[in-house]
């Protein structure tokens, strides 16, 4: 968390500070992603981690969405289709090893 600390931000104005404040949050939660603790060096990489965690969230509510579908079907060729569904979005998920963009 000394990442949060005032001295360690880029800031000159009040937005600046807060927009740094966020991409520090932003890194946190790639972090637990991604398995490691890594500032971005520049804004490219900062907008490239904030697709990734937006993209990955988007799979997380995907997932449980399937899931819930799959256990509430009744039929199970419907269930079927449900989970091979649920495989093909899980296997698009970043892995921890190759998770550099996160």
């Amino acid at each position: 968390m000394q990442f949060l600390n005032l001295s360690c931000q880029r800031h000159v104005t009040l937005i600046g500070l807060y927009q740094d404040w966020m991409d520090t949050v932003q890194t946190l939660l790639a972090s637990r992603i991604a398995g490691t603790f890594k500032v971005a060096s520049s804004l490219h990489q900062t907008a490239i981690r904030r697709q990734a965690l937006q993209k990955y969230e988007r799979l997380q509510l995907e997932v449980t969405r399937l899931r819930m579908q799959a256990t509430k079907e009744k039929q199970l060729a419907r269930q079927v289709e449900l989970n091979l569904a649920l495989r093909r979005v899980r296997a698009s998920w970043p892995q921890r090893a190759s998770s550099s963009d996160v």
